[in-house]
């Protein structure tokens, strides 16, 4: 699993479990390991969108896929 792949999913887990120091460290991690604010803003606001699901998140589950 690459880096960026392993950021997002800290970030995500620690905004879905409201830990403010996860969330810090994290973020930090992110910033350092090359993530831009805007996609640590994105990983943990809920926004990204899932397009053709109707989901939104940063990750699609094992299954999820477009509808066109």
């Amino acid at each position: 699993m690459d880096a960026k792949t392993r950021h997002t999913i800290a970030l995500a887990v620690s905004h879905a479990y409201g830990c403010d120091y996860c969330l810090a460290v994290h973020t930090a991690a992110s910033l350092q390991g090359g993530m831009s604010k805007e996609d640590i803003e994105l990983r943990t606001s809920g926004k990204l969108d899932r397009p053709g699901t109707g989901r939104r998140g940063p990750f699609r589950a094992p299954g999820d896929r477009d509808v066109r």
